[in-house]
């Protein structure tokens, strides 16, 4: 009965760290998102056919060589207006709207 319960011991907390095949690697992404930021708050320009989808006011050079280095990923709508309903959804997966 032991040699049983030794074995079935054994195998419980053996078999989580034996690996059968290696995963693939998962990329790695960052999500910024401002607060009270909009489309033209930057100095990278998020639509390529948009001129006026940048200003020329601001300076945001770490955001350009993240622009120049990653993919941006301009076409998509955000959960709501408001940055802090926004957040909670990426967060949680659960629209403002049952929030």
């Amino acid at each position: 009965m032991k040699r049983k319960l030794c074995f079935l011991m054994l195998i419980f907390f053996a078999l989580p760290h034996c690996k059968a095949d290696e995963s693939p690697i998962r990329p790695n992404f960052v999500f910024i998102q401002g607060e009270g930021q909009g489309w033209a708050s930057t100095s990278v320009q998020l639509d390529p056919n948009e001129p006026e989808a940048k200003s020329n006011s601001f300076s945001t050079p770490n955001l350009e060589r993240l622009a120049r280095e990653g993919i941006r990923f301009s076409n998509y709508y955000a959960p709501s207006p408001r940055c802090t309903p926004s957040r909670a959804t990426y967060f949680t997966g659960i629209s403002p709207a049952r929030l």
